[in-house]
């Protein structure tokens, strides 16, 4: 069934990725038109002259006269030569990209041209001559690029078709292969004056040959390929595949990475050569079959050679990283690619193969169809600025690729054991005023090792190696100190400790940034994303003393253990187990200990900080032991329960003077300066009691599922953290639970796809956009690390009944899918949730990949996504920031949105009157406990504390209640002061109706709208909303 699905898949990925019959006669026929053009030239003598688009020129050819004869052939090559092309754009908008291969004629070349640029120089001269005759057609536009982003390999590219129809025809200049002796281009021999030394001695210069090798043996290439696509029909749609997979992870385009061409022959080298693939495979099995042969780190180790191995493979690679020679034996298919994309392409090859492994029929479709960029592949990216002196003509390689190959290597050293992958390109450049630039700018991306990439450390050789210890010191400079560790070992090492436990995610990007400074002398700037969260980040709580999961923890335990040993209970505690987010690190505002929080009497020593009147409380459960003497009545039950907490509470105060404040809905226990709110569990007392415990064992099972997650991945709860942020900061508090947020991002680390668990903070982030923006939300998330949940329950979940959830969340302990969402979000809010992180997911991938104006470097980059939007609001309500427990939190209180909501809204109605001094005075104030109360001491200030208070969350209960589901709420519990309105079209806010005695009487006309919303702005009272705008 799976391998037959597989297939079946592949077929159709690659009749979608293959273009149309239709297209290709389109293409055809344009590149008659072409053809025919080029054939009408006629032979002319010309004086060879500078090229204004070339920046190479030649001494030996400047200046002599020159014989134009057409060209002698031009045909074409790359897929659309073998039946197909790949049509999933790699080339901006074009619908099509077809390659032509214009060979010149041999007469226009000396024997000798190989020398010094002059091939290259003749080369550009006859392009010039082609591009001003084609210029002259109304048929299609044209401009000139370079292929591989190297000068010295210019092209014509010739467009036509409407905007969105767009087709590409690439002209590239070819000789034949008789043109210059294979031997002269060989990696052991040197063509370039330039490289020559003072003593007269010349270096080789291998891919300045390579680059006169690649027009020469093009046809060799295309025949090879065409002779296995005949042994193996499968193989063009295995192509297919394999660039779709490419392209899903955005493998291919870049310079000195993979191409079509490259992944063409490796494919028939696998097939002809290699073994790793046979004719009798579907194009499926081919994929899987190639990628896992590529996740062996070796594969490309010992060279890779069509023809076998021939006499000079030493030559080739001691000049290459990576040997891969074609049919031809002299040219090398990988000699323009780095070091580190091939480290990438076997690091994705092996992540993907892994996933193949799982056994679910979905796998094979995730890895070949799943979008994986570079933002959501790199754990931290780094913009490098480097400036590129030499000029083209002087060097061997092309300058910006041996700044890239220089960055590489210092940071890979750098980082070690810390980074799994280090990979290095350059950005593209976007801006007409870049080009010609002498700087270039480099992203560099790092997959990070859980275990090693924070450490504080990093151990050198010893001492007693004294080369080792040399090179150890010059590369770090006085960073290197001598230690002696705790072994007995003294060795060179480097120390990072000057960085605050806060800031220990900046480790891995200051040490490849001092790296960068100290050895690249060309590097100008580094920039980074690991403090591009930093600034929302600040105002979190939780990295403050005393706040940690872990502090929390083992405060409970010691409250658990006074719990345990009392006797005076009817029931002994047997458990308690954590139920808040902040014990598991996820909550951004976990409670700091409160002055007034601890044992009768104690409390309101020397502090500067404000005491908030609305501490917040942490949730634990209370399991008891079992009896068989609870009541069956749920209402007795529920009675028995709050009794039970009433009788805990008065023996940790008799045993151990612990002060509680009980109230109708709830008891909290102060302890250590925290509010413990306690829910009894009695389950064990029988399954009428466990009946009424549903939803309180549900929020168990879910407390105790993240805890665990959190444990595994230390990036979790701080992630968590940043996107409930996210998420409060779009106003989408009423509508998304924290526990959704938990699940859906624990999803993100435990089932993370084609790519490795999330190990910073703006990858997941940038993941969990993704995952909002592109999932299909008829579909239901599943969350299962354990892998208890079969694909049959799943597909069970009937999605399109009345009242199904529109998000669907499915967890070992919640096999519908509908616990966590049941009650919100809705259709509308969901939609809009997705609109709001398609467009973020765009901002962000472009900050992180180079591709944005803005800079990782800018402060403020953060709330381009973080800043709410007031579309589709039709109304909004200001509130009074005093009567807010923690207003301090909010990211964007009005004040920073009003010119936004001015603009937004057409009228103001103020509520409040600020110049009304007695009324302000009289009105509640929540931010902190007024000085006066304090003086009367701790026991009557512990008496004005409001546990757990939420006015906000009352207001929008209250709101909502009178609404009556025809408008939606929208608000930032984070200390927001801002709650948006947006009404449902064509809804009517009636009253209520008369009772059936005054049923005569005619019903009151439904409320006008506005007249809803000044009764909202007093709802909760006439001090609590300061404005309304509408």
């Amino acid at each position: 069934m799976g391998v037959a699905y597989d297939a079946s898949l592949a077929r159709e990925v690659v009749n979608e990725c293959t273009t149309s019959a239709n297209v290709r006669r389109v293409v055809a026929h344009a590149i008659e038109g072409v053809t025919r053009a080029l054939g009408e030239m006629k032979e002319k003598e010309f004086k060879s002259k500078p090229v204004s688009w070339f920046v190479i020129e030649s001494e030996d050819v400047m200046g002599k006269t020159l014989k134009f004869a057409p060209p002698t052939r031009a045909y074409v090559i790359g897929s659309h030569a073998d039946g197909g092309c790949f049509n999933v754009s790699m080339h901006g908008d074009d619908l099509a990209v077809v390659d032509v291969a214009v060979e010149m004629p041999r007469s226009f070349f000396h024997e000798k041209d190989y020398l010094d640029h002059r091939y290259h120089f003749k080369r550009a001269l006859y392009l010039e001559t082609l591009h001003n005759k084609l210029s002259k057609s109304s048929e299609w536009s044209v401009d000139m690029n370079d292929q591989y982003a190297d000068p010295r390999k210019p092209y014509i590219s010739l467009h036509f078709g409407e905007k969105g129809d767009r087709k590409t025809i690439r002209l590239f200049p070819t000789v034949d292969a008789e043109t210059f002796a294979s031997v002269r281009l060989l990696p052991d021999r040197a063509n370039l004056r330039s490289l020559e030394s003072k003593s007269g001695e010349r270096r080789p210069s291998p891919h300045y040959n390579q680059s006169i090798a690649e027009d020469m043996y093009g046809e060799l290439h295309a025949q090879y390929f065409a002779a296995a696509s005949k042994k193996a029909a499968n193989l063009t749609g295995a192509v297919v595949l394999f660039k779709r997979w490419a392209q899903g992870r955005r493998l291919l385009g870049a310079p000195d990475g993979v191409n079509g061409f490259f992944i063409s022959m490796l494919l028939a080298y696998m097939l002809e050569q290699g073994g790793q693939i046979s004719s009798n495979m579907d194009a499926s099995q081919m994929l899987r079959a190639a990628l896992g042969a590529l996740a062996k780190p070796n594969f490309f180790k010992k060279g890779l050679y069509c023809n076998g191995k021939p006499a000079e493979a030493n030559a080739w690679q001691r000049a290459f990283s990576q040997v891969f020679l074609g049919p031809c034996g002299h040219v090398n298919i990988m000699s323009r690619m780095s070091e580190s994309a091939v480290k990438e392409l076997i690091h994705e090859a092996s992540v993907s193969t892994e996933e193949l492994k799982k056994s679910s029929s979905s796998v094979f479709g995730n890895v070949l169809l799943g979008s994986f960029p570079a933002a959501v592949r790199y754990d931290l990216h780094l913009h490098v600025t480097a400036h590129v002196a030499d000029l083209e003509s002087d060097s061997d390689i092309n300058a910006r690729r041996d700044s890239e190959i220089a960055a590489s290597k210092v940071i890979s050293r750098a980082l070690g054991d810390r980074a799994k992958l280090v990979r290095v390109h350059e950005i593209p450049k976007t801006s007409v005023d870049d080009l010609g630039s002498s700087a270039c700018t480099l992203w560099v991306g790092i997959v990070l090792d859980p275990e090693n990439a924070m450490r504080l450390v990093d151990i050198g050789p010893s001492s007693a190696d004294d080369k080792e210890a040399k090179d150890f010191r010059a590369f770090w400079g006085d960073r290197s100190e001598l230690r002696q560790f705790k072994d007995g070992r003294i060795c060179e090492s480097v120390v990072w400790d000057f960085v605050p436990p806060s800031q220990r995610h900046h480790i891995p990007a200051i040490v490849a940034e001092q790296a960068l400074e100290r050895n690249m002398t060309a590097c100008e700037r580094v920039e980074w994303s690991a403090k591009l969260f930093d600034e929302p980040m600040s105002k979190i709580t939780s990295s403050k003393e005393g706040a940690s999961p872990a502090n929390l923890l083992q405060a409970l335990d010691r409250l658990a253990k006074r719990m345990k040993d009392l006797k005076e209970m009817p029931l002994k505690v047997n458990n308690v187990q954590p139920l808040s987010g902040a014990f598991r690190g996820t909550d951004p505002f976990p409670p700091t200990p409160h002055p007034l929080a601890h044992g009768a009497g104690v409390g309101l020593g020397k502090s500067e900080d404000d005491i908030p009147v609305c501490p917040k409380t942490l949730d634990i459960l209370i399991q008891l032991e079992g009896s068989g003497r609870w009541p069956e009545d749920p209402t007795s039950i529920e009675k028995t329960r709050a009794m039970m907490a009433i009788e805990l509470a008065e023996s940790l105060r008799k045993s151990y003077a612990m002060p509680s404040i009980v109230s109708e809905e709830s008891v909290d226990i102060l302890f250590e300066g925290y509010a413990f709110r306690v829910h009894i569990s009695a389950a064990t007392g029988g399954a009428h009691v466990k009946a009424t415990e549903e939803q309180l064992l549900e929020r168990a099972a879910h407390a105790g599922l993240i805890a665990s997650i959190a444990a595994r991945f230390p990036m979790f709860g701080v992630s968590t953290q940043l996107i409930n942020r996210w998420i409060a900061s779009h106003m989408f508090s009423p509508h998304i639970s924290d526990e959704a947020i938990e699940a859906l991002v624990a999803t993100l680390f435990v089932t993370p796809g084609s790519a490795l668990p999330p190990m910073s903070r703006e990858v997941t982030f940038v993941r969990f956009l993704n995952l909002i923006a592109s999932h299909l939300w008829h579909d239901p998330v599943v969350l299962d690390p354990e892998n208890v949940v079969n694909e049959a329950e799943v597909e069970r979940i009937n999605r399109t009944a009345k009242g199904a959830p529109a998000m669907c969340i499915v967890t070992p302990h919640d096999r519908s899918g509908s616990q966590l969402t049941l009650a919100a979000p809705n259709v509308v809010v969901l939609k809009r949730l997705v609109v709001i992180a398609t467009r973020a997911t765009l901002e962000v991938q472009g900050l992180l990949d180079g591709t944005s104006k803005h800079s990782l470097a800018d402060e403020d980059a953060w709330e381009k996504f973080f800043k709410p939007s007031l579309s589709g609001f039709q109304a909004a309500f200001i509130l009074r920031r005093s009567a807010l427990p923690f207003p301090k939190q909010a990211l964007f209180p009005s004040k920073r949105l009003y010119k936004r909501m001015r603009e937004h809204f057409e009228s103001e109605m103020s509520v409040v009157d600020e110049d009304d001094e007695e009324t302000l005075a009289q009105s509640i104030k929540l931010a902190k406990l007024p000085p006066k109360l304090l003086q009367r001491g701790p026991d009557k200030a512990r008496e004005a504390l409001l546990i757990g208070f939420d006015p906000m969350s009352c207001f929008l209960k209250d709101a909502q209640d009178r609404l009556g589901g025809t408008a939606l709420l929208f608000a930032d519990k984070y200390g927001g002061d801002t709650v948006g309105v947006a009404f449902k079209p064509g809804a009517v806010h009636a009253d209520a109706q008369f009772p059936e005695s005054l049923s005569w009487l005619p019903n009151p006309s439904p409320a006008a709208r506005d007249a809803v919303i000044e009764e909202l702005a007093t709802i909760s009272g006439n001090d609590f909303v300061a404005k309304v705008l509408s």
